[in-house]
C-alpha cells in the first residue's frame, strides 16, 4: 500500500431492514475482525441515543467487546460525547480499556448531542451548559490522562501503561481550531458536510504548526465511501443511505437502513425520488475500486491527508465488507 495514506474504519453500527440490533453487533465484530486481518489502521465506533436506525449508545462497551476478538487494530470512539459526562468517568473508563488492550485505544471526542432534544434531557438537565464549558471539560480529560497522579487523591485509575490516544473530532473551523489550541489529533468529518470545501482542516493544519512546534501534527479525514467491481454497481449499493438520509430531510426517519429492493419499489411509484436520490449519492465517495483509489488520492494530495476514516452504510453485509476489501486491495497496489 501507499506508505503516506492509512485507511481506517468509522463504524456508526446501522440496523438493516430485515435484521436485529443483535444481528447489527455480531455485523459489527465480523467487520471488526476482518478489518484487522486486512491490514486496516483503526476501527472506531460512533455514540448515538436512540436515532432512527443507528444502534450503539454505549461505543466503550463495544469497544471491550470488538477487543476480545482482535490483536492488532487500533480501535476507538468516534466519538465519546463529552457534555454528557463527567471527565473523570470517562477517564477511567478507558483507562479499563488502555490497560485490556494496551497500545491499542483511542479516545475521540466530540460534543454534538447524538440524539433528538427529548433524548439529550433524560442523558442530561445541563446539556447547554456543558457544551459551553466544552474546551474546560476537554482540559479535565487531557489532565486525567496526560498527567494521571497530578492530584493523589483523584487519579483515574487503572492507570494503563500506554495512555489512550485522545482526538478531536468535528467539522466545524470551531473544532478544528479548538484541537489546534490544545495540540490534540483531529479527525474531520466530511461526511457530515461533503459539499464543502475542507476549510476547517486547513484551518487546523495551519493553526497547529503556528501554535504547536514541539508535536507532530495528526489529523485523519472520515468519508462516506462505497465501492463495488463497478460504479453502477456501487451506486446502486448507495441507494440505501441515499433514500435515509432523504426521508430524515424531509421529517420521516426510518427505523431501518432499507433494502436496495425496497428503495427500488419507491422509486418506481415516484419518479421524482429518483432525482432526489442522484443529488444524495453525489455527496459520496461511490465508485470502482480504481475511481476510489484515484479520488483518495487526489484529496490526500490536495489537502495533505495520511488517513482516511471510511464510512460505509449500505444495506448487505457482504457488500459492505467487500466494500472495505476492494478499496484496501486496490490501495495496496
Amino acid at each position: 500500500m501507499n506508505q503516506t495514506i492509512k485507511l481506517s474504519i468509522l463504524d456508526q453500527m446501522p440496523l438493516a431492514e430485515g435484521r436485529t440490533r443483535s444481528d447489527a453487533y455480531e455485523e459489527a465484530k465480523q467487520l471488526a475482525t476482518f478489518a484487522d486481518l486486512l491490514g486496516y489502521h483503526r476501527y472506531w465506533v460512533a455514540e448515538h441515543h436512540h436515532l432512527a436506525g443507528l444502534v450503539c449508545p454505549s461505543p466503550e462497551v463495544m469497544l471491550a467487546f470488538l477487543g476480545a476478538h482482535t490483536k492488532n487494530i487500533r480501535l476507538g470512539a468516534g466519538a465519546i460525547l463529552l457534555p454528557h459526562y463527567k471527565p473523570y468517568k470517562v477517564a477511567e473508563t478507558f483507562h479499563v480499556l488502555a490497560t485490556l488492550f494496551p497500545g491499542r485505544i483511542d479516545l475521540g471526542l466530540a460534543r454534538s448531542p447524538g440524539g433528538s432534544a427529548e433524548v439529550t434531557n433524560a442523558l442530561n438537565d445541563q446539556f447547554l451548559k456543558k457544551v459551553y464549558a466544552y474546551p474546560s471539560l476537554v482540559d479535565q480529560l487531557l489532565q486525567y490522562i496526560q498527567n494521571p497522579k497530578f492530584d493523589s487523591k483523584v487519579i483515574a485509575e487503572p492507570v494503563p501503561t500506554v495512555a489512550p490516544d485522545v482526538w478531536l473530532l468535528g467539522s466545524s473551523e470551531k473544532s478544528a481550531q479548538l484541537a489546534a489550541s490544545k495540540g490534540l489529533p483531529y479527525t474531520y468529518g466530511h461526511f457530515r458536510n461533503p459539499n464543502i470545501p475542507m476549510e476547517p482542516l486547513n484551518q487546523y493544519v495551519q493553526q497547529f504548526q503556528n501554535k504547536n512546534e514541539d508535536k507532530k501534527l495528526k489529523s485523519i479525514v472520515a468519508l462516506s465511501c462505497i465501492c463495488a467491481d463497478t460504479t453502477e454497481k456501487a451506486r446502486e449499493l448507495g441507494l440505501s443511505e441515499a433514500y435515509r438520509s432523504h426521508l430524515a430531510s424531509i421529517g420521516k426517519e426510518t427505523e431501518y437502513l432499507p433494502a436496495v429492493e425496497t428503495v427500488k419499489k419507491e422509486m418506481q411509484a415516484d419518479p421524482k425520488l429518483a432525482v432526489q436520490l442522484k443529488g444524495k449519492l453525489e455527496k459520496a465517495l461511490i465508485g470502482s475500486p480504481a475511481d476510489v483509489k484515484r479520488k483518495l488520492i487526489q484529496l490526500a494530495v490536495s489537502y495533505q491527508i495520511d488517513e482516511f476514516m471510511l464510512l460505509t452504510n449500505v444495506h448487505s453485509f457482504e457488500e459492505r465488507r467487500l466494500s472495505y476489501k476492494l478499496i484496501f486491495d486496490e490501495m495496496a497496489k
